[in-house]
């Protein structure tokens, strides 16, 4: 299966020049937006056009969105402010736990209350759980998503642990997002790249590869 894995990395750099000639103006109209919000990161931006491309071309489209790992909300924001009918749930923890071992030094507290004030003039469901806690939740809810967006963890264990998990409350023609795939981290006993590999593997019957770097895009049969 590594030779999908590289022809779909060869497609995906095509198919992201082609994106990146596009939504200028939608790009230049959320910039201005979080200038007035709290955001101290800006990351989701390196991969919007991205990411909006296997979105609704339909604004009014009514569908459910599901993120793990919101952060200050940035993403959950974009979703919010250009999809009206969007029912969004947002996952975080909003702390560093003894078993993320990527140390990320911020004031997490302040975090949340940065997520808080950014999404105040939103309606949304946030659930400060853990991801796989927070899934079954929604599992047992019957509560099912179209989009899910998986950048919590970037632990190759945990983001596995996320798909698996969130592939089952995944409508079918549902996407799964994941961010920060990076192919270059190596020292762990599962990297993130390697758990997207066995997933897809896991999974190859039931999903569709739309795109493969740095963000992966899957869909579901």
């Amino acid at each position: 299966m590594n030779l999908i894995f590289n022809f779909k990395r060869i497609a995906s750099n095509f198919l992201n020049k082609k994106i990146k000639k596009n939504n200028n103006e939608k790009f230049e109209d959320f910039k201005t937006l979080i200038k007035n919000k709290k955001f101290t990161t800006f990351w989701f931006l390196n991969n919007l056009k991205i990411f909006d491309y296997f979105l609704p071309k339909n604004n009014s489209e009514k569908f459910n969105y599901l993120e793990i790992g919101s952060f200050e909300g940035m993403s959950a924001l974009y979703i919010l402010n250009y999809f009206k009918n969007a029912n969004v749930y947002c996952v975080d923890v909003w702390k560093n736990t003894k078993e993320n071992n990527e140390n990320l030094n911020y004031d997490f507290e302040q975090i949340e209350k940065n997520f808080d004030n950014n999404l105040k003039n939103f309606n949304f469901n946030k659930n400060k759980k853990d991801s796989v806690s927070a899934i079954r939740e929604y599992y047992e809810s019957n509560i099912k998503f179209d989009y899910i967006y998986i950048d919590g963890s970037h632990l190759g264990t945990d983001i596995l642990i996320d798909a698996i998990e969130s592939f089952k409350i995944l409508n079918n023609n549902g996407f799964l997002i994941f961010d920060d795939i990076d192919p270059s981290v190596n020292n762990e006993i599962l990297n993130p790249i390697d758990s997207i590999k066995i997933f897809c593997k896991l999974f190859k019957y039931k999903i569709n590869i739309l795109y493969f770097k740095r963000l992966v895009v899957l869909k579901k049969k």
